[in-house]
């Protein structure tokens, strides 16, 4: 989905690409880049109509349609990997690319005519790693609280 993610050393400090929040963004794009976008939303041109448009935290809908091909809208959100765009009626999978400053732009297919979906999948070996934390985190607490009972005898 995305392209390579630019950190910042100690060597460079770049820190264009850290938005507001310390997060990264993908490679070329910067802060203000992203700031000066607020909570735009963007179509190319008369080839797609936005109502109903909706945005809670990083899950959006919108009701869209095509009025030709190459249609697109462009969503306020950095395009990183795991988003997903669903066609809401029947749960197909709508294509997400990289659009102007790496935000998500959702293709919309040609006489597409319905609600769009667009929502962060947690990938599963991100949970795996939750869980691992998580078997560590009580496997800790429980060591401490044995060596604290040993420790007041």
């Amino acid at each position: 989905n995305s392209s390579a993610l630019v950190t910042c050393t100690e060597r460079t400090m770049d820190t264009d690409n850290m938005g507001g929040n310390a997060e990264y963004y993908p490679e070329g794009t910067t802060a203000s880049d992203i700031m000066g976008r607020a909570e735009t939303v963007s179509v190319p041109d008369q080839s797609v109509s936005v109502t109903d448009y909706h945005k809670n935290g990083t899950n959006i809908s919108f009701s869209a349609i095509a009025n030709g091909s190459g249609a697109y809208v462009e969503l306020p959100l950095v395009d990183y990997k795991g988003y997903k765009a669903v066609n809401a009626a029947d749960g197909k999978e709508l294509e997400i690319v990289p659009g102007t400053f790496n935000i998500i732009r959702v293709n919309i297919p040609d006489g597409f005519n319905g609600n769009v979906s667009v929502y962060y999948h947690i990938s599963l070996i991100y949970r795996i790693a939750e869980l691992i934390s998580l078997v560590f985190i009580i496997l800790y607490i429980k060591i401490w609280l044995t060596d604290r009972k040993l420790s007041a005898r």
